[in-house]
C-alpha cells in the first residue's frame, strides 16, 4: 500500500508539473507578444519561461528521494516537449532542468527548508545557464564566435530569472508549510 500511495503522489506531481509547464509556455508567449507589440517588434526575450514547474520539482526534492525526483523531472520535461515542442525544445528545457535539479538537490539536503527562496534562485540561475548552453550548442554548434550573442541573451534573462526564482521560492515555502501541517506526504 505504501508504494502505491507514493506512486500516486509522484504521478500527481508529474502531471501537475506538465500542466504548469504548459501554462508557463503560454504565459511566456503572451509576455513576449506584449514585448514585441510595445517595442515595435524590436524587443523580445527568447526562451523566456517563468519556471512554474519548478514548484513541483522543489516539492518533490523536499518530500521524495533523489531517484524518484529525477524521474519526475525527466518525465515532466519529456511530456511537455511531446505536447508542445520539438526535439530542440526538449534538449534546451531538459538541460536546464537537469542543471537546476543538480544545483538544488544538495542545497535542499543541506539546508532543508530554511532557505527555500535562495535554493529556488540558485535553481533558476542554473536552469538559465543550462538553457543558454544548449541553445548555443543547437544554434551555433558551440562555435566561440557566436558566444557573445548567447551571453547577451543570458544577461537579458538574468533579472527575470532572479525575480521568478524568488517568487517560486516563496510559493514553495508556503506550500511546504501547508504540506508539513497536513502531513500529506507521510508515507
Amino acid at each position: 500500500m505504501r508504494n502505491t500511495r507514493k506512486m500516486v503522489f509522484m504521478a500527481v506531481l508529474t502531471s501537475l508539473g506538465v500542466v504548469l509547464g504548459i501554462v508557463d509556455r503560454f504565459i511566456s508567449a503572451q509576455v513576449n507578444t506584449m514585448l514585441i507589440a510595445s517595442s515595435g517588434g524590436l524587443f523580445f526575450i527568447p526562451h523566456l519561461k517563468f519556471g512554474l514547474a519548478n514548484i513541483v520539482v522543489m516539492i518533490s526534492l523536499y518530500n521524495f528521494n533523489v531517484r524518484d525526483s529525477f524521474l519526475m523531472v525527466t518525465l515532466k520535461s519529456l511530456l511537455v516537449s511531446l505536447i508542445l515542442g520539438a526535439l530542440s525544445t526538449f534538449a534546451v528545457g531538459y538541460t536546464g532542468s537537469v542543471l537546476s535539479f543538480l544545483a538544488m538537490w544538495p542545497l535542499i539536503k543541506f539546508f532543508k527548508t530554511r532557505h527555500t527562496v535562495l535554493i529556488s534562485v540558485v535553481g533558476s540561475l542554473f536552469h538559465l545557464l543550462g538553457q543558454m548552453y544548449m541553445s548555443w550548442q543547437i544554434s551555433f554548434g558551440g562555435e566561440l564566435y557566436s558566444l557573445g550573442g548567447i551571453i547577451v541573451q543570458g544577461v537579458m534573462m538574468l533579472p527575470v530569472s532572479i525575480v521568478t526564482g524568488v517568487l517560486i521560492g516563496m510559493i514553495v515555502k508556503e506550500i511546504g508549510a501547508y504540506i508539513d501541517r497536513s502531513r500529506v506526504f507521510e508515507l
